[in-house]
């Protein structure tokens, strides 16, 4: 479940209450937990805490959302010739590799053809003329221009030539990921509590990026790099229920503008990252190890106490009320008690069936929302990710700046 569904479900108590009255569900209760976010400071220092660890999760973990494009890169490549490593590569290239036209009908060195001379009988003569017309043969291996990057995927895995379209493999994984991550994540937090689920995925996150830096093996990779794209997003949904549940209805697009900050966060301190490392294999390995981090963070965070009082695990919710409260400085009431605090979320899964995507549906005006936010959504997520896919292509100019 993304986090504008989140939104909608969990979001302002009066359009929630409105269409469970519909469904026929009571919401009357001596104290609302929107309530009690109040009684318990509001939008104190400790909501200030959990969206400055947002900030810093989004701003260290969303290295993964760019890096697709660094890892892929193109290198310009041409046939690997052992007997000519005398030469430097113009000459290489002038007496051994065939021009052609590109797309652009404009002529370049083959990038996956050279000629079929006996270079081991050339490499020791060096005075010999160039054939034009000669018949070519197809690279068996490949050299690659360092002078931007020193390596990505496409060099360390020869994805080029025949093997080009693989490259298109590590971003359709990491996207099938993020759609899984998604709904899985929200029913696994449902279940075991968000903090749990964020702490866990966040882990699972550091460690995939790390082995998909380190493993040999392309189809291992991809697996790697589909579990980053889940679990990333499987975190980032947690990450943003937690927020807006411990978070004041009437506050929840203020922690919205400040939570944005992550994303330029993310942009500044990962550029940063891959301007210096040009070693695909070594950024890859550093944003992995950055993600630990937010991890460290999130140990240090209850449980959301609106999770621990649908569970009915009220005891320890009004441990966390009352932690919650400390930190925002908010002196509560001697008797503050959770005992008489009910939530329409305790109502809806008390009933017979428990909730399901498809209750986003069940009335005309959480059907409009639903409908609206994912068509926002996914325009705003299809333009983004077309342009941050295409950096160097569609886009000119200098790619880091961009």
């Amino acid at each position: 479940m993304s986090a504008e569904m989140s939104w909608i479900v969990q979001g302002g108590t009066n359009i929630r209450n409105q269409e469970f009255k519909k469904m026929g569900k009571s919401t009357a209760s001596a104290l609302h937990f929107d309530s009690l976010v109040k009684e318990i400071g509001g939008f104190g220092r400790f909501q200030l805490i959990t969206c400055s660890l947002w900030v810093l999760f989004f701003g260290l973990a969303g290295w993964q959302y760019y890096i697709t494009v660094y890892l892929i890169t193109e290198m310009d490549h041409w046939c690997q010739i052992p007997a000519f490593t005398h030469f430097n590569v113009s000459t290489l290239k002038h007496f051994a590799i065939p021009m052609e036209k590109n797309r652009f009908g404009n002529e370049i060195f083959s990038k996956c053809h050279m000629y079929d001379y006996n270079y081991t009988d050339l490499g020791n003569n060096r005075t010999f003329v160039r054939v034009e017309n000669m018949t070519t043969v197809p690279c068996k291996t490949w050299s690659y221009d360092t002078s931007v990057f020193k390596s990505s995927l496409i060099s360390q895995f020869d994805l080029v030539c025949e093997r080009r379209w693989m490259f298109t493999l590590v971003g359709t994984l990491f996207l099938a990921g993020n759609m899984i991550g998604s709904f899985a994540s929200g029913f696994l937090a449902d279940r075991f509590g968000r903090k749990p689920v964020a702490a866990v995925l966040v882990l699972i996150l550091s460690m995939s990026v790390i082995a998909g830096a380190v493993v040999h093996n392309f189809p291992a990779f991809l697996v790697f790099r589909f579990l980053v794209g889940a679990t990333i997003n499987g975190a980032y949904q947690t990450l943003w229920s937690y927020i807006l549940e411990t978070m004041p209805i009437e506050k929840r697009s203020l922690a919205i503008f400040i939570t944005m900050a992550g994303r330029v966060f993310k942009g500044i301190t990962f550029v940063l990252a891959a301007f210096f490392i040009r070693n695909h294999v070594h950024l890859q390995i550093t944003s992995g190890v950055v993600i630990l981090v937010p991890f460290i963070s999130i140990l240090l965070l209850p449980e959301s106490p609106r999770w621990l009082i649908v569970k009915g695990r009220l005891q320890e919710a009004e441990l966390v009320c009352k932690r919650i409260a400390k930190i925002n400085n908010t002196k509560l009431s001697p008797t503050f008690s959770l005992e008489k605090v009910t939530m329409d979320d305790q109502e809806v899964n008390s009933s017979s069936k428990m909730p399901t995507v498809l209750d986003l549906f069940r009335t005309p005006r959480l059907r409009k929302h639903s409908i609206i936010t994912w068509l926002a959504w996914g325009a705003l997520v299809f333009s983004a990710y077309g342009m941050q896919l295409n950096i160097g292509k569609i886009i000119p100019g200098d790619f880091y700046l961009n």
